[in-house]
């Protein structure tokens, strides 16, 4: 940044040299090549911070996709990629190991979502002297074992990250939960939690807004569904998921209701139309049930994010079940 005794020296010189017009402009000339030298210096350090966060999404990407790395990359971040990419190597054969001994696979180990909490606690970090052992107890922090002794995949990451900090010997912060949904989002669908969203067609509010909703509604995957659930402390059923969600994260004030309450409050919305953010309406998913009996988020590529049983999480829109008791797609009217 402007060296600051240089623009206090500028200041003083103009104060001082006020005798007569020409002074005056020699003064007025110093100070404004001061004052755009410090503004140049702003713009370029925002530029920089900007590219910062490209280049942070072009890590992980390199990261989790195991290839190799491009020319340009700096050698020391290239480092960390590389340490990276050995250790997923290493969790990923843990959790294989894991999944072929759990006999439901809607139940098994998600290894993006493991890695991604891996690479928000460590790139970066000296994690050298991790061996083996290791690698196995950070991934058993997302299981425990059932009365018969086969492992369950734990769904409560608040458990998740109790077991972490025991295990690390720090705590999981805020910031660091944050990070980790940012790094999931970025991995498996293509977007981030903050920031442009990218690799989803069309755009839901703007990408900002959208951002924000999926920041919320993503810290409760894996949450059990429970009916008429509505907060995290009891936590949700499908309605009771969209209600918080759209409200807590300030893009929709959606007081508490049904999901058939929600679609009356939505202006129909085309396959065509479709946008992440909008919501997705379905019947007859249970007996008895009214005209509208469950709705989840579109949140692009043909997936839902929604809370149906047993726990909260993404849902292939083209699966046979869904398809069938589809009724149709629907846009927050403006408040």
């Amino acid at each position: 940044m402007a060296d600051p005794i240089s623009i206090s020296w500028a200041v003083k010189a103009a104060a001082a040299l006020v005798t007569d017009e020409k002074t005056w402009k020699t003064a007025a000339a110093i100070i404004c090549a001061a004052v755009l030298l410090v503004v140049f210096v702003l713009i370029l350090f925002m530029s920089l911070l900007s590219g910062g966060a490209d280049h942070n999404k072009q890590y992980a990407q390199i990261a989790f996709g195991g290839g190799p790395i491009p020319n340009g990359v700096d050698p020391e971040y290239a480092g960390y990629i590389l340490k990276m990419q050995a250790a997923f190597t290493k969790m990923d054969a843990n959790i294989n190991s894991i999944n072929e001994k759990i006999t439901n696979p809607d139940n098994s180990l998600d290894p993006i979502r493991i890695k991604a909490v891996f690479y928000a606690l460590y790139f970066g970090s000296d994690f050298s002297g991790m061996d083996d052992s290791t690698y196995s107890a950070f991934v058993n922090c997302f299981i425990s074992m059932d009365s018969t002794g086969k492992p369950t995949v734990i769904k409560d990451m608040n458990e998740v990250y109790n077991a972490l900090s025991l295990l690390l010997g720090r705590e999981i912060s805020d910031t660091d939960r944050q990070n980790i949904n940012s790094t999931y989002l970025l991995i498996k669908y293509g977007y981030t939690a903050s920031g442009q969203v990218g690799g989803i067609p069309g755009e839901a509010f703007n990408d900002a807004t959208f951002a924000k909703l999926m920041n919320e509604a993503t810290q409760f995957i894996g949450y059990p569904y429970v009916w008429g659930g509505s907060s995290p402390s009891t936590s949700f059923d499908c309605s009771g998921f969209i209600c918080y969600s759209y409200s807590e994260s300030g893009v929709y004030n959606l007081p508490r209701t049904t999901a058939q309450g929600i679609f009356d409050q939505c202006t129909p919305v085309s396959a065509d139309e479709l946008k992440p953010g909008d919501l997705v309406f379905f019947t007859g998913t249970y007996k008895g049930s009214p005209p509208i009996s469950h709705i989840g988020i579109y949140v692009g590529d043909g997936q839902m994010l929604h809370a149906g049983e047993p726990t909260i999480g993404y849902a292939d829109l083209t699966n046979s079940y869904w398809v069938k008791h589809l009724l149709g797609y629907g846009r927050l009217n403006a408040q």
